[in-house]
């Protein structure tokens, strides 16, 4: 598997939303690691926030913030249109998006315009009159 050590930590490429510039002499590494449970792991991820300091203005840190620009450019996926259904399943979707998953994609450098519908068929409705030249992708939260 692909990734980076932190200290005795291995942060798996996949799990990493972003490297941002912290100021001075660190940046700060946004991972979402998946939780362990059982033999296989889950599908839960977790928060993790891991700050590296560099010991001086030698150029390590421009160096590792230009080769995750590089290795890890989310492409053409820069804004998208999130559709949250604030009823559906479990009624957890809000929370979903607030808590979790608006961080990761902001952590990405990638910009969202959030819309919750309001009735059966409401999401189909707003992609249907939605200008879609002006987004990469379409993202649905429901509480499921």
């Amino acid at each position: 598997a692909t990734g980076i050590h932190i200290g005795k930590t291995l942060l798996l490429a996949d799990d990493i939303a972003g490297i941002k510039d912290a100021g001075g002499n660190s940046i700060t590494v946004h991972s979402y690691p998946r939780k362990a449970h059982g033999c296989f792991g889950g599908r839960e991820r977790g928060e993790m926030e891991h700050a590296i300091y560099f010991d001086s203005e030698d150029g390590e840190k421009q160096t590792w913030l230009q080769e995750w620009s590089r290795l890890w450019n989310r492409g053409t996926v820069k804004k998208l249109l999130v559709l949250i259904n604030p009823v559906g399943g479990k009624k957890q979707a809000v929370g979903v998006w607030e808590k979790t998953a608006s961080k990761m994609f902001n952590q990405a450098g990638i910009e969202t315009t959030v819309m919750e519908t309001t009735h059966q068929g409401h999401a189909q409705e707003i992609v249907a009159e939605a200008d879609l030249s002006s987004i990469d992708g379409i993202v649905c939260v429901s509480g499921d």
